[in-house]
């Protein structure tokens, strides 16, 4: 799905654009993209905050926003793309939505691939660091800074990288002028206090070293494996550290490498934004004033990293659980059976669906409706949840699927086999006419629920800044490629794609590695 209407905003001087006096708190963790506020005690320097917040509210009205766009005409009518005069790429797509709320994601890139990979202070930079103090337009300490973002119902939550700084916002559209101030104040004048990242590091080699396993734990193993095939070494774009790595890597970072790194890296020279919802007239207004001029020229351009798929030998990792473990609280014990392949695919080549509806079929859906729950959790009835994973990248061809079982660790093994069984069913048998006509409804009613959901959408618009479909031609290709399948093009692609010595295979916490 991508948005259509390309403008190029010459100016921005809207005066009901004020700068407020206020700053702001990130809530919670990468994944749970909008955790619940945390409710704090008020505080004198907040006063005159919820003074501004009345001022806000009557300024931007309670209401705004066209209809409950959720037919892709109507959200190619309403989608807006614009290059705001410093150079903030910006997607807009305005209407009303649950409690009148506006969500937006905001992504700030810099650096090389190359370069910043070698670079561990990025790891510092979220919200551990950046809520506790900052000197923006008013001063504020972490408790002023947590009231004030209950306050005003803001929802946070922050994604850092080597090449950059994703911020998910969700926020009533009365309060999205001090949200902004909040999140500009946190960004462009954290304090950095050192007894804050001492805390952070304190805390980040207590958690890795709890989770750190002997070194021939099966998913360390399989970690070796896989940058050995794909060629990689510490430092590089893509390679993926151990725990005991990045206990190191955390024994020897410092507060002063993290402040050089946000001195000389954080900026909006490259930021992209996608946004939804009734939003106020003054938005564009309001990005410009509190990031339009967030500039550090003498800071390296954005490079995408696009890696190339690189063929990977099958391998199987099993471990037993550690001694001492394995009778302790056997109502809780879980083994983990994990199986996943890489192979050449792109979003856009002709395989892609086929590929999409095959893995549909093999794994979606916990409940029924595919081959693995059907038989683990069905007629089997040894495995406590079954998921899958299809990763088929919008740049380059690295494609990736993973195949997810948890079960007693009895029955790990018993999982593995019927898995293995079912696969070489798919791959001898090939599917059936009735579940390839099941898995493309399935797949046309996600597609039409995301046209519902502003948090995908406001994501959907951020990737789209850089592709060239508008809505409706982006769901014509993917319905029209659904049409197309027949199921002797899904068995080819699947027959190509996956193959039987391919599979990396990793189980955890098993009673037993005995095949």
């Amino acid at each position: 799905m991508r948005a259509r209407n390309r403008t190029l905003v010459l100016g921005v001087t809207d005066p009901s654009v004020v700068d407020m006096k206020v700053q702001e708190q990130p809530l919670s963790g990468v994944f749970s993209w909008f955790s619940k506020s945390v409710q704090l005690e008020s505080s004198k320097q907040t006063d005159k905050v919820l003074d501004e917040i009345k001022t806000t509210e009557a300024r931007t009205g309670a209401s705004g926003g066209g209809a409950y766009a959720t037919e892709v005409s109507d959200i190619d009518r309403a989608a807006k793309l614009m290059r705001l005069p410093s150079g903030i790429l910006l997607a807009t797509l305005e209407r009303r939505s649950v409690n009148d709320r506006v969500t937006v994601f905001l992504q700030f890139r810099w650096g090389a691939p190359q370069g910043m990979a070698a670079l561990p202070a990025w790891r510092a930079l979220g919200p551990s660091l950046l809520s506790v103090d900052v000197n923006g337009l008013t001063p504020l300490n972490a408790e002023q800074i947590a009231f004030l973002t209950a306050k005003i119902q803001a929802r946070l939550s922050y994604l850092p990288s080597p090449q950059g700084f994703t911020v998910a916002l969700d926020v009533p559209r009365e309060r999205l002028q001090i949200a902004l101030q909040l999140l500009r104040d946190q960004m462009r004048a954290p304090v950095l206090p050192g007894w804050a990242f001492d805390f952070l590091q304190t805390h980040e080699l207590a958690r890795l070293a709890e989770s750190k396993h002997d070194p021939q734990w099966a998913s360390e193993l399989a970690r070796q494996h896989r940058m050995a095939a794909l060629g990689l070494q510490q430092g590089q774009p893509g390679y993926v550290d151990s725990a005991a790595e990045l206990i190191e890597i955390w024994k020897h970072l410092d507060i002063e490498a993290v402040r050089d790194y946000w001195k000389r890296y954080w900026s909006a020279n490259d930021l992209r934004i996608g946004a939804v919802g009734p939003l106020p007239e003054n938005f564009l207004g309001m990005i410009e004033l509190y990031f339009g001029d967030w500039k550090k020229p003498q800071a390296p351009a954005f490079e995408r990293w696009v890696p190339s798929f690189k063929p990977e030998e099958g391998a199987r990792f099993v471990s037993a659980r550690e001694p001492g473990k394995a009778d302790l609280d056997k109502s809780h014990a879980s083994a983990q059976v994990h199986w996943s392949q890489g192979f050449a695919l792109n979003a856009d080549d002709e395989d892609a669906a086929a590929m999409t509806v095959g893995a549909r079929i093999l794994a979606g859906g916990d409940i029924g409706g595919s081959r693995l729950t059907d038989r683990l959790r069905g007629h089997d009835a040894m495995s406590y949840s079954v998921d899958y994973s299809l990763d088929l990248p919008q740049q380059g061809n690295a494609a990736m699927l993973s195949l997810n079982a948890s079960a007693s660790p009895a029955n790990a093994l018993r999982v593995e086999a019927a898995m293995r069984e079912e696969l070489a069913r798919l791959r001898e048998r090939g599917i059936t006419q009735a579940e390839l006509d099941a898995a493309r409804h399935e797949l046309r009613e996600e597609r039409r629920r995301a046209l519902s959901s502003d948090i995908a959408l406001a994501a959907t618009l951020l990737a789209q800044l850089e592709q060239t479909d508008d809505f409706a031609q982006d769901e014509a290709r993917h319905l029209a490629a659904l049409d197309a399948l027949t199921v002797e093009r899904v068995d080819a692609a699947l027959r190509r794609l996956l193959m039987p010595d391919r599979w990396v295979i990793v189980i955890t916490e098993a009673d037993s590695t005995d095949q």
